[in-house]
């Protein structure tokens, strides 16, 4: 995660495969704290959004979307 704290946004979970839509506009589900581990599903086709499902933190558990601005990949190296 960036430095800032990224807002997990609601989702329909009755959609499977997610929506298509994320957007700004549902209720917010919480903020993540910079150190918080998640599990990326997919990414909105024009990738700016990912959904995600919260592995740590007081949000565990719960899935959503979040801007991609907000997610990093750390690289492993062998």
């Amino acid at each position: 995660m960036h430095q800032e704290r990224g807002r997990l946004h609601r989702m329909d979970l009755d959609h499977r495969p997610p929506p298509q839509r994320p957007s700004t506009s549902y209720t917010s589900l919480g903020l993540l704290r910079t150190d918080t581990k998640i599990t990326v599903a997919c990414y909105a086709k024009n990738g700016s959004w990912a959904h995600i499902k919260v592995r740590s933190g007081a949000n565990s558990g719960k899935t959503g979307w979040i801007s991609a601005y907000y997610i990093s990949v750390p690289m492993q190296l062998d």
